[in-house]
Order: C-alpha cells, then structure tokens, then sequence
C-alpha cells in the first residue's frame, strides 16, 4: 500500500492502526498531502467516511477518483487557498468534479465547495444529494441575483449574514 511506504504519511498510518475505530476522520492542510496523497489516502482507508481538504489546487479528475475511492463519504470539505479557483489542468469549473461526488456518495450528509463553479453545481446538488443537511460555498457567486431557500430552517440573522 502507498501510505505505509511514504515516509511523509507514515505518522498517519501510525495514526489510523491505533485509532483502529470504525470510521475514520480526516483533515488535511496546505502541503501535507499533494495529489497522490490525497489519492492514496482515499485507496488506503476503506473507512474514511469524513475529508477536510485545505489546498492550492484542485481538479475534476482528482475529486471524481476520491468519490470513486470512497463513496461511504458523509463529509466532504474542499477549501481552496484561492476560493474561485479553477480545474489547474483544464483552467475550467470544478462543477463535474462535485457532480461525481454529490451522484455517488449517497449518504453525503456535509458538503464545502470551493474553487470556480458555475450554477450547475446546483443543480447537481439538488438533483443527487438527497442526504445533505449542510452545505457550504467559500465565496464566488457574485451575480446572484436571486436565492430561494424552501423547506428548512434558516433563521433571520444567517440570511442576513449570508446577503452581507
């Protein structure tokens, strides 16, 4: 396996044979896990059910092999450095990317989008996660025009924060 032979992952392998639970969490920052870490991660740890991803970049294919990898995933966080940033390889939107995921993880109950989307991503995210109770969007969406919010809680003072 290729987290037990990176000298870089070795801590988190010691980690996770410890731990040895049921489900496993997971929060990466800036630099700790490049690409193939975050992949391998995602092969390595059949009961990772819960990514917080902090990084510089980001592609479709990268998000679309985690979902493949994991698709028990409850909470899936992607915040990057640069919130509107790109696919680095495509230079387009990270909108098929969170499709995968949101299609395929089923029990995905958190979600944080970051990085350039179009209003597709909404339309994905109604369509597939039926499961989500919480979603957050790290900045973008400077055109919104309108939002409509039906059939949940959502009090006064987050709405106002939300439009502010």
């Amino acid at each position: 396996m290729m987290i037990r032979q990176s000298y870089k992952l070795q801590p988190l392998w010691s980690i996770f044979v410890r731990t040895g639970e049921e489900s496993f969490n997971l929060s990466l920052h800036l630099d700790v896990a490049a690409e193939r870490g975050i992949v391998a991660i995602s092969t390595g740890f059949p009961k990772l059910h819960s990514v917080l991803y902090f990084c510089r970049k980001m592609t479709n294919t990268i998000l679309v092999t985690i979902e493949r990898n994991r698709p028990n995933m409850i909470r899936f966080c992607v915040c990057l450095v640069e919130p509107q940033s790109p696919d680095y390889l495509t230079h387009g939107p990270l909108d098929a990317g969170f499709d995968a995921v949101v299609h395929h993880c089923k029990g995905l109950r958190q979600l944080s989008l970051s990085g350039l989307l179009t209003d597709f991503v909404f339309y994905y995210i109604r369509a597939h996660a039926k499961s989500l109770e919480m979603l957050f969007v790290y900045r973008g969406f400077h055109r919104v025009l309108s939002l409509e919010i039906r059939d949940c809680s959502f009090n006064a003072k987050a709405g106002d924060d939300a439009v502010s």
